[in-house]
């Protein structure tokens, strides 16, 4: 009789079997997704390689599209946006009319149209990547029929493009903004350019408005320091909302003009402490030793923050803040501000010792 395998071994010879069969299965797969990631990367290299050399006048038109085209899109689209880092300007919108009627892009243009809405998304965000005209227009066509996400990320694409009809888009629908964090609805602005000051402006003195839009047009204005806007912003300071005084208050310190210091010192009684407290940190950016005395009563403020601000804006007013942060120190009336004083105080010693120090601390 000829010995035959039990049912628990041969079982477990099955298992094993299939195992190993698994095993390999996974070994030739990701082996396979490497190699594919290694195709990928050479393609896109190349690619990027290609651009840099058209640019320089070794490569012809003719050949730049037909190497252009050949490569999948995934190579195509990570080229460009490796090589688009490192250009700008002319020689960006050069390189965009020679690749503008490319099958993949017209590829992006139907998925941002139709198709599940993360893969209409990555077509908003690609199609940002270079200034065509067939792009733009569908980026804006998309504004009135996407999804919130794909909106924002065709708002996005459409900023970088500095494309006016996008942006008038969004002036006309303020709402759209409403849902994102303040950063994002700042670097959307912030993307368009300090070529439309004037449109950044009408939103602060135009009809009013308010909400997230406001909010970022008056942080952009500060960042790209519009002197012209500080009467709008001094308004918004006075009449807005939390959010639009707060962002008004900053805005202001980063004009650096010394005419808004007495708006920004009466800012320190505002009913909200968030707004007092950065009319009292923009002051110490003004270099007004007019504001000390106020600075110094906001010392006591019975909010943290505020006492803090003042402290350190009284710090770098230099020697008639330094004077009134040694007398806050030694005076004792008031524990909180006395050890708030102490410790502006230190940090300027360590600003003396270690350049930087304090801005560290701050």
């Amino acid at each position: 009789m000829e010995p035959s395998l039990s049912i628990a071994a041969r079982t477990a010879l099955a298992s094993g079997v299939v195992t190993l069969g698994m095993a390999g299965l996974t070994v030739a797969f990701h082996g396979g997704m490497r190699w594919r990631a290694r195709q990928l990367e050479e393609q896109i290299q190349e690619l990027a390689g290609q651009f840099a050399l058209y640019l320089t006048g070794a490569v012809a038109t003719a050949r730049l599209r037909e190497f252009s085209t050949a490569v999948p899109g995934e190579a195509f689209w990570g080229a460009l946006q490796r090589f688009g880092d490192n250009i700008g300007g002319d020689e960006w919108s050069w390189l965009s009319r020679q690749l503008g009627a490319l099958r993949h892009l017209r590829d992006e243009r139907g998925r941002l149209e139709r198709g599940p809405a993360w893969r209409r998304e990555m077509a908003a965000r690609r199609l940002g990547m270079i200034d065509d005209p067939d792009a733009r227009e569908a980026l804006n066509a998309a504004l009135d029929h996407a999804t919130p996400e794909v909106r924002l990320r065709a708002l996005l694409s459409l900023a970088r493009l500095q494309d006016r009809p996008g942006l008038e888009w969004l002036l006309a629908h303020p709402q759209a903004l409403e849902g994102v964090a303040p950063s994002v609805a700042l670097a959307v602005l912030k993307r368009f350019g300090s070529d439309f000051k004037v449109e950044m402006r009408a939103l602060l003195t135009g009809p009013r408005l308010t909400g997230r839009l406001v909010v970022a047009a008056a942080e952009v204005l500060g960042v790209w320091r519009d002197v012209e806007a500080r009467p709008s912003l001094e308004r918004l300071l006075q009449a807005g909302d939390l959010e639009e005084r707060v962002a008004a208050a900053r805005a202001l310190g980063n004009l650096g003009a010394s005419e808004s210091s007495a708006m920004l010192a009466a800012a320190l009684s505002d009913t909200a402490w968030q707004v007092r407290a950065q009319a009292a940190r923009s002051l110490g950016r003004l270099s007004d030793a007019d504001a000390v005395p106020r600075l110094a009563q906001a010392t006591s403020d019975m909010a943290w923050w505020v006492r803090r601000n003042a402290s350190y804006s009284l710090a770098a007013l230099g020697t008639p803040g330094v004077a009134a942060l040694h007398r806050i120190a030694a005076a004792h009336r008031d524990r909180y501000a006395s050890e708030m004083a102490v410790e502006a105080l230190q940090a300027l010693e360590w600003e003396l010792d270690s350049p930087g120090g304090i801005g560290r601390v701050g």
